[in-house]
């Protein structure tokens, strides 16, 4: 068991970086998303990018806090 624990914190300690990568990602799509949302032609349409697109990195970030 503690191999397994040593192997998995060497893990997460691994993918922290990508995660970070990731979630900047997810910020610059949502800058450049807001010229689209501003040029839409229904709210509805503007409404359901910007969800999408701010609900993306909150869902990284909740996969990426397991403790």
């Amino acid at each position: 068991m503690k191999y397994f624990t040593i192997i998995v914190a060497i893990t997460i300690k691994f993918m922290l970086p990508l995660v970070i990568i990731a979630l900047l990602m997810e910020i610059a799509r949502v800058i450049l998303d807001l010229r689209a949302v501003f040029g839409s032609r229904s709210n509805a349409t503007a409404f359901d990018m910007m969800v999408t697109n701010i609900l993306s990195p909150s869902i990284i970030i909740e996969l990426s806090n397991y403790h």
